[in-house]
């Protein structure tokens, strides 16, 4: 039986490596096969290492996907910290979470591939909730600000924010369907202005 998880920063160098390995080679796997047809056996070709090495520092495939969105959602965050700290317009740091989150989904094409195989799969999606409750919950934040600043007319936050996330959710799933990923932040901000119209307190 594993013992309690280790922080990063308690992994030996060694075993770190490995781990980088690991990740990587998984999400090629995950990329070319899906997430649901890949085996251990899989990520050990792709690697080189054995399947009990990987066994032994990630027990599943969830554990490794669980690490991955760990850590987008960290550069993500490292990304958006600018414009969630500025100055800038409530609504005009909304659009920029918006659209720094989707210009990096659209450049880590392999975590795209995944959160469209998972959305066709309304069990698995679970594995994914946590990444995007942190979406919804940067988002509510901004909202409820903009609500209290009468930037943004008073109505329901959570019905805001839902509606800004399925926005940004059927950007991301007909570009990837139409293999158009280069024009996600233009389809998203074409919509985005009219959703403002319904958004700003007149």
């Amino acid at each position: 039986m594993k013992g309690p998880q280790q922080s990063r920063e308690d992994i030996p160098a060694a075993l770190q490596d490995d781990r980088m390995i690991i990740l990587q080679g998984s999400l090629c796997c995950f990329a070319r096969n899906g997430y649901f047809n890949t085996t251990f056996k899989d990520i050990a070709k792709e690697t080189g290492l054995s399947q009990q090495s990987i066994g032994s520092i990630f027990a599943s495939k969830d554990e490794i996907l669980a690490e991955y969105l760990q850590m987008c959602d960290d550069e993500i965050v490292e990304q958006i910290k600018e414009e969630t700290e500025s100055d800038a317009d409530v609504l005009e740091r909304i659009r920029s979470i918006c659209v720094t989150t989707l210009i990096y989904l659209g450049t880590h094409s392999e975590l795209t591939a995944i959160w469209v195989e998972f959305y066709k799969h309304h069990v698995a999606r679970v594995v994914l909730k946590k990444f995007f409750g942190l979406l919804r919950s940067r988002i509510s934040e901004q909202i409820v600000e903009g609500m209290e600043n009468g930037v943004i007319r008073k109505a329901n936050a959570t019905h805001i924010v839902e509606a800004i996330v399925e926005l940004f959710e059927g950007t991301l799933i007909l570009s990837r369907l139409e293999g158009t990923n280069n024009e996600v932040e233009r389809r998203f901000l074409a919509s985005w202005e009219v959703m403002v119209e319904g958004l700003v307190q007149k």
